[in-house]
């Protein structure tokens, strides 16, 4: 029998909160105009506030436990020193690591900013004057972080040996997959940025071959990003946006809304029922196909890793290549010396790349060479 699950590790959901926790939620995090003041809850995206208020309703799950919460009490009177020690107590008894504690620690920091904004929140990781931090450090994380050359080329591995596979689904979310592989190991753009892409938005078609644009709204730090794609993929491309992506969008589902319709219509990433690709669908992806070609399987984060362990090394003259390719600042004339850092950057962090595209040349041309005489044959 499948174990009782411990009614501690529960969180409440914003509906489940008290009624007067959730309408004052609600009201400071609603969204405003720019003839509203601007407040903390007011300038974070919903996915944020989606976090904090599942890592909030997790305190309030504690407080519950000890016949505490009381509606009638404002949540900022519940907040005390004693509680935050006890709360880490008991998280730490149930197993959580650093980085989970830490998380939630910060749920209740946050909430706070939102719930009671004029008052400082900062003792929270220091209650009674002991800071948190000696209680919140983990074990460092060890795991290998291949060469973004060595995943370039795994990209274009999937995509050359892709119309080797007989069935059309695995066929086209192959190439899909080893374009996808491409574009990371190249830039490293953040999962939730990368999955969200749109046809003629963020990827377009100049003179120059393709290119990749995203403005602040559209990224974590609110920074604007744009940059050539290797000029190497330009085919590869080519075939996805005209071949690939349309006859992903025939294989919709019938049971696929209206709604699901309109939205892969636009997406870039295009999933095997014909929705768009979501940020948990390009993690799976990513898991699975690393799982068969790696020791150890990973998902999107790890190119980022990739980028920003291995970019330094291979051009020292350059100490902040890394940072520029993981994100470009904003578009401003002030600012002509950066950007042209960052072209600087990336074109050399192109070229290594360019190496392994040189080598790995040849070995494509003879797969789609044999490709083409199977299916000829045939």
């Amino acid at each position: 029998m499948p174990k009782n699950p411990d009614p501690r590790r529960k969180w409440r959901r914003l509906h489940e909160w008290p009624a007067a926790y959730r309408q004052a939620w609600q009201e400071a995090t609603a969204p405003g105009d720019d003839l509203d003041e601007a407040s903390y809850g007011k300038s974070l995206r919903p996915s944020s506030l989606d976090t904090m208020a599942r890592n909030f309703g997790r305190w309030l799950t504690f407080l519950d436990g000890r016949g505490e919460l009381d509606d009638r009490v404002p949540p900022a009177q519940m907040v005390t020193p004693a509680r935050i020690a006890d709360y880490l107590r008991e998280l730490q008894e149930m197993g959580y690591c650093a980085q989970s504690s830490v998380l939630a620690i910060s749920g209740i920091s946050c909430a706070m900013r939102i719930l009671a904004p004029t008052r400082d929140w900062r003792w929270i990781w220091a209650p009674n004057g002991v800071k948190l931090s000696p209680h919140l450090k983990g074990r460092r994380k060890e795991f290998p972080v291949p060469h973004p050359s060595e995943l370039y080329g795994w990209g274009l591995e999937l995509l050359a040996q892709a119309d080797a596979q007989k069935r059309p689904q695995r066929r086209l979310a192959q190439y899909r997959d080893g374009l996808i592989i491409c574009l990371l190991a190249s830039r490293a753009i953040r999962r939730r940025s990368f999955a969200a892409m749109q046809i003629g938005k963020h990827l377009f078609r100049n003179a120059d071959g393709w290119r990749l644009k995203f403005e602040p709204e559209d990224v974590k730090n609110r920074r604007w990003i744009e940059f050539d794609a290797p000029k190497t993929l330009t085919p590869w491309i080519n075939r996805y946006v005209s071949e690939i992506r349309p006859a992903l969008l025939l294989r919709t589902m019938k049971s696929v809304t209206a709604n699901g319709i309109a939205k892969a219509a636009t997406a870039l990433w295009v999933s095997s029922d014909g929705t768009a690709l979501t940020e948990a669908g390009l993690t799976t992806a990513m898991w699975n196909r690393s799982r068969r070609k790696f020791t150890l399987p990973f998902a999107t984060h790890r190119f980022r890793h990739a980028v920003g362990t291995h970019a330094p090394v291979d051009d020292p003259e350059h100490p902040g290549i890394a940072t520029s390719l993981l994100s470009i600042g904003a578009r401003m004339h002030a600012k002509h010396y950066n950007r042209a850092r960052d072209h600087v950057a990336e074109t050399k962090y192109y070229s290594a790349i360019e190496e392994e595209r040189k080598k790995s040349k040849l070995v494509a041309k003879h797969l789609i060479a044999q490709n083409r005489k199977s299916n000829d044959e045939s």
